[in-house]
């Protein structure tokens, strides 16, 4: 059995769901983050237990034929993402094979038939950006999570996210250094700024710049610096003061500039609040959206029910194509927000509702198609127990976890439902990070 810094070479064979590589020794199971298929490299194991352990890469003593030069010279130090040594293809082709593994293994789903679906760059493709805040000493750092860890290491430029985010990224943190603001730390629970997050509205070329904090103690100064910056909208305050690593806290105060941002797909403008969900990747969501649509075929006669509708994404697009849409959140901004971009584009047949999929879903009494959108942790029995009450010909099930999804589709299908569709989405390139749409048709 390995030990904790033991060193040894090893073969890798194949990659897991959680983006490590895999290899074999004397029988033991070792995941090595940064390695891929093919590759001989010597490892140094960091965590070890009877049956499996992890190991970091020392050096590559031969590479797989799938390894490339990473764009980012931050690769390997920053955590965001895990595979830009590896192709995009074959990005997409592990993905694939892991999410087919993933159905077998838990739902007893096999021969799937997963399609894929592509659109846009893999690369400056997230419209969102998240950088934590650490202090070290007397300086403040601002960056991303090392791998694995809660340690901030400092970026210069992104290569995932949108150019306009690492422009205003760095000179708002050129304003933040210069103010001096404490760094938050996690383990003592001191410091005040704790993130800084940045949003790209493309539609308006603006975007909301908030600061999560443990108190109200940023200097007016800051903030006018900060709204000054080209293409800011909005400034917001996050208070957060709770110890541990929740990002968001739910208190939100407007410090300068609009209440919300507008944004456009296929047609339909939307009003967003710093707070509200919206896909990291939008031309990707465009393509997931009219494929929901496609599949769903609803009518002027039928009724739709979305449920984690977030700020109304699909719900207002399938409001075009049919009778009544109710969509179901439980954040109360979003609702506002589902609400207001509804009254901005004339939508009429569109209700809002805000509380937990579970309990409001017993309110409704009639669904055609049901789309859901949950959380990682996927459907609660209750709203399982729902969709059998309400039995609706067509169910289109989102997902950003394949285990989560492969034991709901295994409990929906009890319910006299077949899979009609199964599509990987392209949602998060160069990060092992899997999105899944699973279309469900009544038998």
């Amino acid at each position: 059995m390995l030990k904790q810094g033991e060193i040894l070479e090893l073969g890798l064979d194949s990659l897991a769901c959680g983006g490590d590589a895999v290899g074999r020794h004397l029988g033991q199971t070792v995941f090595v983050p940064y390695g891929l298929p093919g590759d001989k490299a010597r490892v140094k194991v960091f965590d070890a237990h009877q049956k499996y352990c992890r190991a970091s890469i020392i050096s590559i003593v031969s590479p797989g034929e799938q390894r490339i030069k990473p764009a980012c010279p931050h690769f390997g130090d920053c955590g965001s993402c895990q595979w830009q040594m590896l192709d995009h293809p074959h990005q997409l082709e592990h993905k694939k094979t892991v999410l087919e593994q993933t159905l077998a293994r838990i739902g007893g789903i096999k021969n799937a038939g997963i399609k894929v679906l592509a659109e846009g760059s893999p690369w400056h493709y997230r419209n969102k950006a998240q950088y934590p805040v650490a202090q070290s000493k007397e300086k403040l750092i601002i960056g991303y999570y090392r791998q694995g860890s809660h340690q901030v290491v400092p970026i210069e430029e992104c290569p995932i996210i949108h150019p306009r985010l690492n422009q205003v990224f760095m000179q708002a943190r050129e304003i933040l250094l210069m103010a001096k603001v404490p760094g938050y730390d996690e383990l003592t629970n001191s410091g005040i700024l704790r993130h800084l997050i940045l949003r790209y509205g493309q539609h308006q070329d603006k975007m909301s710049l908030t600061l999560v904090c443990t108190k109200d103690k940023i200097y007016p100064e800051v903030i006018k610096l900060l709204s000054a910056i080209p293409r800011v909208g909005s400034v917001w305050l996050n208070l957060n003061a709770e110890p541990g690593n929740t990002i968001l806290g739910k208190e939100w105060r407007l410090l300068s500039g609009e209440s919300r941002m507008e944004e456009e797909l296929d047609g339909i403008k939307y009003r967003l609040s710093a707070g509200s969900f919206w896909q990291v990747n939008q031309p990707l969501a465009g393509a997931l959206y009219r494929l929901i649509k496609e599949e769903l075929q609803l009518t002027r006669q039928q009724q739709a029910v979305d449920l984690y509708c977030g700020a109304g994404a699909i719900s207002l697009q399938l409001a075009l194509m049919t009778g009544k849409v109710v969509g179901i959140e439980s954040s109360a901004q979003a609702v506002d927000d589902a609400r207001d971009s509804a009254r901005l584009n004339g939508i009429a047949n569109a209700e809002f509702m805000a509380g937990p999929a579970e309990a409001l879903l017993e309110k409704v009494q009639q669904a055609d198609a049901v789309v859901c959108d949950p959380p990682r942790s996927g459907l609660k029995p209750e709203v399982i127990r729902g969709l059998d009450r309400l039995k609706p010909q067509k169910i289109a099930y989102l997902s950003c976890d394949p285990a989560t999804l492969a034991r709901d589709l295994k409990e929906i299908m009890k319910t006299d439902y077949q899979i009609a569709g199964l599509y990987l989405a392209d949602m998060f390139p160069q990060t092992y990070h899997i999105e899944t749409l699973a279309v469900l048709q009544r038998r």
